[in-house]
Parts: structure tokens; C-alpha cells; sequence
């Protein structure tokens, strides 16, 4: 261990430039699969919400609105640069690109996090406690949720980078434009800071809230399953219900915890083990995973719900209507 050596970033990026031609394709084809996916998936989802006005009327659908215009956002500022990094393999889109991109990238990453949080609470009051959700969770109440955290996100990072400009730095390693700080007390302020608003504190509501959540349906499973039985028409449909909403649960919860765990737990270990950065292969999976992120939330928060669904069948097929016989019969308790 006393051996490791202070990595450089020309050692991160004589690898991204030795790379073989088969490593190069494998890696630009990958990014650009999950670029177009996130932009495409997440498009059609924000479309589907704005052209359905049952979907506009549920709040939670709001933020899931703000959830996929951050991720469009981020298809189209951000991973762009990238897949030229990779194709190129080098940076040469010029310094006011490197910290417009490094900006975008860490405000997007952030709003996308705290979106996340709300939605998982909003689901948890929904499911646990309707009427405590309809005084929470109004349409008002819910767009200055939506504002708030964009202007948090855009605030926090605007502080650190109108202090220290220019303050993001091409990483051959992570093909972004990375925060660097190097004032310690700057440094220390702006990892603290992200560990515990930005990513500690997101994923515990996050993971807290959909448990219990699950843990609430999975004491109704019982009661369900005997109401499939009875025959009971409305009790059956209920008890259908909650029966899917803990698949569905499941999924939200390992999707984030795929793409995030992974992701921060390469960043905080770089931060207690410097030489870990000297390896190219965590630091570009690192990039891969948040991307990831990114195009798979169109998939856990739309096409697993079943309205979405129809409404994205809607819109692919170049339908105008929607068979309201059918959406009526759809309930919205948890996405």
C-alpha cells in the first residue's frame, strides 16, 4: 500500500488514447446506444404526460415531468462530449465547453438525485398515508417543490464555480469535465457538502421510503390474495393492485441502487485511495453507470406503469386519442 503512487491525469489519458480500435468501437457504440436511449425514452415520457390530462393531474407525474426534462437535459448537454471523447479520444471541444459541460453535468446529476427523493416520498404518503399526501402534495405545493430543488442544484454549484473559476477539469478517466478544487477548504466544503445532501441523504429517503412502502403492501398481500379468491370484484382489482405495486417497487429500488451505489461508491473511494484513480476501468464505468442512470428512468418510472404505457403505445402508434373505457380503470397509487 505505502508503494502507490499519486496518479496524473496524462497517465489516465495515455490510456484513453492507447486504446485498441476494438475497445474504442465497444465504448462509443455503448455510449451512443445510451445516449439515444435516455434522450429518446425520456422524450416520449415527457410528451406522454404533457398531451394526457389525467397523467398531468397527478402530482407525482410533475415530478416525474422535472425527473425526465433533467435527464433529457442531461442526454443533450452532456453525454454528447462524451461519446466525442471516446470516439476521438481526447478533449477538443475548448475550455468554455469543458466548464459549461462540467456545470450542466453536476447540476443535472444533483436535480436528478433530489427528484428522486421526492417521488419516493410522495409514493410513501400516497400508499401509507393518503390524507397527510393530499395536504402535502398539492399541485401548487408540488411545482415550488419542482423549483426549489432546480435552484438548490444551480445555486450550489454556481457558488463553487463563480469562486474558483475555471473550475472543471477535462477527466480522461470519467470523459467529463470534473470539478477540481484545489483550495483544501473549498475541497472539504464541496465533498462534504455533495456526501450529505446530494448522495447520502437522497438515497437513504429513497431506499426508507419505498421499503416501507413495500413492507406496507406486503401485510395487504394476504388480505388480497383471499379477495382474489372471494371473487369480489373492486376488492380484487384492489388486491391486483398491490400485488404489482411491490414488483414495482422492487424495481425502482434496484435500479437506482445498479447505477448510484456503484457509481458513489468508485467516487468516495478514489477520495480514501487516490491510486484507485490510476485505473482507467473504474473510472470509466463510473461514467457509464450515471449515464445509465439516466436512460433507464424513463423505463422504471414510465413503462412499468401500466398508463404510461398505454399512453407511450399511443404515441408511438400516432394515435390522438386514448380509450378512456381503459384509463378509467387504471389507479395511479403508486406511479
Amino acid at each position: 500500500m505505502t508503494n502507490f503512487t499519486i496518479p496524473t491525469p496524462s497517465r489516465q489519458q495515455t490510456a484513453l488514447t492507447s486504446r485498441s480500435t476494438a475497445l474504442k468501437v465497444i465504448e462509443s457504440t455503448a455510449i451512443l446506444f445510451i445516449n439515444l436511449f435516455a434522450l429518446a425514452g425520456n422524450t416520449i415520457l415527457y410528451w406522454a404526460i404533457r398531451r394526457n390530462c389525467r397523467l398531468r393531474q397527478n402530482t407525482v407525474n410533475l415530478l416525474i415531468s422535472s425527473l425526465a426534462l433533467c435527464d433529457i437535459l442531461m442526454a443533450v448537454l452532456c453525454m454528447p462530449f462524451s461519446i466525442g471523447v471516446f470516439i476521438l479520444g481526447r478533449w477538443m471541444f475548448g475550455e468554455l465547453a469543458c466548464q459549461l459541460q462540467g456545470f450542466a453535468f453536476f447540476v443535472l446529476a444533483f436535480v436528478s438525485q433530489e427528484t428522486m427523493a421526492l417521488i419516493a416520498v410522495n409514493r410513501y404518503l400516497n400508499v401509507t398515508k393518503p390524507v397527510v399526501y393530499r395536504r402535502i402534495f398539492t399541485r401548487k405545493r408540488s411545482l415550488r417543490m419542482i423549483v426549489f430543488v432546480w435552484l438548490v442544484c444551480v445555486i450550489y454549484v454556481s457558488i463553487f464555480a463563480i469562486l474558483k473559476w475555471p473550475v472543471f477539469v477535462f477527466d480522461p478517466g470519467k470523459t467529463i469535465c470534473h470539478i477540481s478544487l484545489t483550495d483544501h477548504n473549498f475541497k472539504n466544503a464541496w465533498n462534504t457538502i455533495t456526501m450529505v445532501v446530494f448522495s447520502l441523504t437522497p438515497m437513504a429517503t429513497l431506499f426508507v421510503s419505498y421499503w416501507r412502502v413495500l413492507v406496507y403492501v406486503r401485510r395487504h398481500n394476504t388480505v388480497a390474495l383471499r379477495s382474489l379468491r372471494t371473487g369480489s370484484l373492486q376488492r380484487s382489482a384492489h388486491a391486483l393492485e398491490d400485488i404489482k405495486i411491490s414488483k414495482i417497487i422492487l424495481g425502482l429500488i434496484a435500479g437506482y441502487f445498479c447505477c448510484w451505489l456503484p457509481a458513489y461508491s468508485i467516487s468516495y473511494v478514489k477520495l480514501a485511495y487516490p491510486a484507485v484513480s490510476d485505473q482507467r476501468f473504474p473510472q470509466t464505468l463510473w461514467a457509464f453507470l450515471v449515464f445509465s442512470s439516466s436512460a433507464i428512468n424513463s423505463v422504471i418510472y414510465g413503462i412499468l406503469n401500466r398508463t404510461f404505457r398505454i399512453e407511450i403505445l399511443n404515441i408511438v402508434s400516432c394515435k390522438r386519442g386514448v380509450d378512456r373505457a381503459v384509463e378509467n380503470n387504471i389507479t395511479n397509487r403508486v406511479l
